[in-house]
């Protein structure tokens, strides 16, 4: 990838050569220099936030100890039915959405849920840890609250209105520049030779300011530019719908519209009398121990769980689950479950096909977690190698502007 601001400093950039060369190119390059020293400052921090929240969960779990894992103890652990019904009990008003389960001995649950509205404002959903033997509260991970607002500013840049605001926009476009920089720093470096691996892959460790500024750009760029591709067209189903669902026609020949058409009615079902009855007394929890029975009687088992509380206790229950020998950590099989345990459906991953399994997983895919631990450590790395480029860009910049009186007055001493 060239540089914002990226030019050969053996050669002096003169906009006469334009019209003795390539016009395209001189375009290009403007381009590419200018959204790349004011664009790139937003690609940097978005590259720095998405490295720090690679291994977020493996961080606050180290982080946790009591919390996240407790000693395991010779008593059974107790039951969703039991767990959510202590934790009512202690934090009355709250209305819990979800709760994660992981088999593991030991393994805390997380519930997650709505406390009571403060205000006008929407109320915020929470998570809580829970002790698996005796359901007491244990409080949240460690480093939860840092990890929320790393992701705040990596997707929204802390803006008003979160996914509704202006920052969804701006990340959306930085996104698309991205693939601008990929293809256009492509384009600006192309050699004579290029079939040379030299030139593409190894830098002049030799050179010195703005040589070597200009070779870490250039051949930097080109080792991350695969990278850099799979998190840009990943990152764009986040911010534009449109584009999801081009992304998911692509892979499977399918969008979510369906999937939509299908729940609306139901979900409109849900929520219509829920105005009309705020007076009355508050819906029961619904049963999740027969549901919790069938998801640790699939084939394979399960090592995570995730069982969404419906709304109305009569309600079907959707169940996401990790195989023990799940390739990734968004891998999730999911069942609609009767209240009574019975199955409606059931989706194993392992039954899509690979454009399915990108489409269902794309945030392992843009975290590099899909492909494996070595690859998400290298994305990591890549992602944190982002400020470089507008670094670099705005250094080389800066010394064409150094360089621009001096080869003024040497063109004005030849005319003379």
């Amino acid at each position: 990838m060239n540089s914002p601001a990226a030019i050969n400093p053996t050669t002096k950039p003169k906009s006469r050569k334009t019209a003795h060369g390539s016009r395209l190119r001189w375009a290009v390059f403007q381009a590419h220099w200018l959204f790349g020293i004011t664009i790139g400052i937003v690609l940097g921090v978005m590259g720095v936030t998405g490295a720090t929240m690679a291994f977020e969960n493996q961080v606050m779990e180290a982080l946790s100890p009591g919390v996240v894992d407790v000693a395991p103890r010779q008593i059974p652990v107790l039951t969703p039915d039991a767990l959510l019904a202590r934790f009512v009990s202690e934090m009355p008003g709250t209305k819990p959405t979800t709760i994660t389960l992981r088999t593991r001995a030991g393994a805390a649950p997380q519930i997650t849920f709505t406390p009571p509205r403060a205000g006008d404002g929407p109320a915020r959903a929470e998570k809580l840890y829970v002790d698996p033997y005796d359901g007491r509260i244990l409080g949240h991970a460690t480093g939860e609250q840092f990890f929320a607002t790393v992701r705040r500013l990596h997707r929204f840049l802390l803006l008003p209105g979160d996914a509704k605001g202006p920052g969804r926009q701006i990340t959306g476009i930085t996104a698309l520049s991205l693939l601008g920089f990929l293809a256009s720093g492509i384009y600006l470096r192309w050699p004579k030779r290029p079939l040379n691996w030299r030139l593409w892959f190894k830098p002049n460790l030799r050179a010195r300011k703005r040589g070597l500024y200009f070779s870490l750009h250039q051949v930097i760029g080109t080792w991350v530019l695969p990278v850099y591709l799979i998190i840009a067209l990943t990152g764009l189903t986040y911010s534009y719908p449109w584009f999801k669902s081009g992304f998911d026609w692509l892979l499977t020949g399918q969008t979510d519209d369906n999937v939509d058409k299908e729940t609306a009615p139901k979900e409109a079902a849900v929520k219509a009398p829920s105005g009309a009855k705020k007076a009355k007394a508050a819906e029961p929890l619904p049963t999740l121990d027969p549901t919790w029975r069938t998801v640790l009687a699939e084939p394979g088992g399960a090592s995570t769980v995730i069982i969404s509380i419906p709304k109305i206790a009569r309600e079907h229950v959707r169940v996401r689950y990790l195989s023990p020998d799940a390739g990734n950590d968004r891998a999730y099989n999911e069942l609609k479950v009767r209240p009574d345990g019975a199955i409606i459906k059931r989706d194993l991953y392992s039954s899509h096909s690979l454009g399915g399994r990108i489409s269902t997983a794309r945030l392992a895919v843009h975290r590099g977690s899909f492909f494996g631990l070595p690859f998400a450590i290298l994305f990591m790395l890549a992602a944190l190698a982002m400020p470089l480029f507008p670094i670099t860009g705005y250094l080389l910049y800066l010394g064409r502007r150094r360089m621009a009186p001096s080869a003024a007055r040497r063109s004005s001493t030849r005319i003379e």
